[in-house]
């Protein structure tokens, strides 16, 4: 279980690509790319790589997975922002999805590995680097149930090998550039802070001896001047209040 503290990293660690509407568009491409998944169980099917009980079987379960992805977007209209138990619940859905129907249907669904990367990849871009590292160890488990409950994972342990490296490595560079990202954007908030106060300071600075030097002209003015004189005390005054 998640302690508090983690829990609060995860809301507050937005990355600096993040868009207003992250959270929503995460939810459309859910749906979309449970449609095509579906899609394509209905072409194993027509092409006889799995059967009428299976068909259905998935059939079943992505409906109640479309539900529920339906319900969440739903309820990112109606309360906008970022909420912590709604992204894990996408999570868990995604992942849990993925894994029973690939449990279910065998090698042949272990092409849609790609969109497991896709989805940790995408928790990252959108949420942060927490979001990251909780969606990673979320495929990281799909992996091993995986590997647990198909036998064609452990008669080939090298395609077991390569799905661990992808989904391991493609995130963990993600990471590391959110890293550099979140590093250059507090660098250059620092910059910009240090040049508003250096900016402050001169501004401060300059109207001290501008002030006195009005206080001269003043003084200047109610001399006994000739016009020459006066003339040039104008020049001054308007120059200074350039």
């Amino acid at each position: 279980m998640l302690n508090s503290r983690f829990a609060l990293s995860l809301r507050n660690d937005l990355p600096a690509m993040q868009w207003a509407d992250a959270e929503r568009g995460q939810a459309r491409i859910r749906l979309v790319i449970a449609t095509l998944a579906t899609l394509y169980v209905v072409v194993l099917y027509l092409n006889g790589k799995v059967g009428l009980e299976v068909l259905l079987t998935i059939l079943v379960v992505h409906t109640c997975f479309l539900l529920i992805a339906t319900g969440l977007l739903l309820h990112i209209g109606r309360h906008p922002g970022a909420v912590f138990w709604r992204r894990l619940v996408g999570m868990v859905i995604d992942y849990g999805t993925i894994a029973f129907s690939t449990l279910v249907i065998g090698e042949n669904y272990l092409l849609l590995h790609g969109v497991v990367v896709w989805i940790t990849v995408g928790n990252g871009l959108r949420f942060g680097r927490s979001y990251l590292l909780l969606a990673t160890a979320f495929a990281l488990l799909c992996l091993g149930i995986l590997v647990a409950g198909m036998p064609f994972l452990r008669q080939y342990p090298a395609v077991a090998l390569a799905l661990l490296i992808t989904t391991l490595i493609v995130p963990g560079y993600i990471y590391y550039l959110l890293d550099r990202l979140q590093r250059a954007m507090r660098e250059t908030e620092a910059a910009q802070r240090a040049k508003s106060r250096f900016l402050a300071q001169a501004s401060h600075d300059l109207r001290q001896p501008i002030h006195a030097l009005g206080l001269f002209t003043t003084c200047l003015r109610n001399a006994n001047l000739g016009a020459a004189e006066r003339q040039l005390v104008d020049n001054v005054d308007r120059s200074l209040e350039s």
